[in-house]
């Protein structure tokens, strides 16, 4: 009877310290995604015309990194041939002074770097100009459909921190 009453004690325990988990696994997906959808509004809103002070408001309003455990940032990517590669690499060092390489090298025709990061942070900064976006069309070379811009997009940046596991509720 101890023994029944202890493995009940110990299996009400657990059940309890899961629930507790997956509500906060799901609680900070469900911050991620209502930010992916305030992003979406944002880019709507500016029709096709985002500029970086713009951008760097709506950072700043929605606080990320204080208000979302484990975000460091949020970027936005371009879909962008290859022969563009030049123009935006000028476009991210004039925006960011600094200098910027498209990576990784590729032989696809088509690219989708990271153009805009915030908040602005030596750790963010790195993540510029790196490609995002592994989607079919890029691998079989096939520009993208006449008016449909498949890979510009929004995203966000986690990054362990160092001594920190990001598996833990920071």
């Amino acid at each position: 009877a101890v023994w029944v009453v202890e493995t009940q004690r110990i299996r009400s325990s657990f059940q309890g310290t899961a629930d507790i988990v997956v509500d906060r696994v799901v609680s900070r997906l469900e911050k991620h995604v209502v930010l992916l959808q305030a992003m979406r509004g944002f880019l709507a809103s500016s029709e096709g015309e985002l500029d970086r002070l713009a951008f760097d408001r709506f950072i700043a309003t929605v606080d990320i990194v204080n208000g979302l455990g484990g975000v460091q940032g949020m970027a936005f990517a371009r879909m962008i041939p290859v022969a563009a590669e030049a123009a935006v690499r000028t476009e991210i060092e004039e925006r960011y002074r600094i200098t910027a390489e498209i990576r990784p090298e590729t032989t696809e025709p088509w690219r989708t770097p990271i153009v805009m990061i915030g908040p602005v942070s030596d750790r963010n900064l790195a993540a510029l100009s790196r490609r995002l976006c592994f989607v079919p069309i890029q691998r079989n070379g096939k520009p993208p459909p006449a008016g449909q811009r498949l890979c510009d997009c929004s995203c966000l940046l986690f990054h362990a921190q160092k001594g920190i596991n990001p598996a833990h509720k920071s």
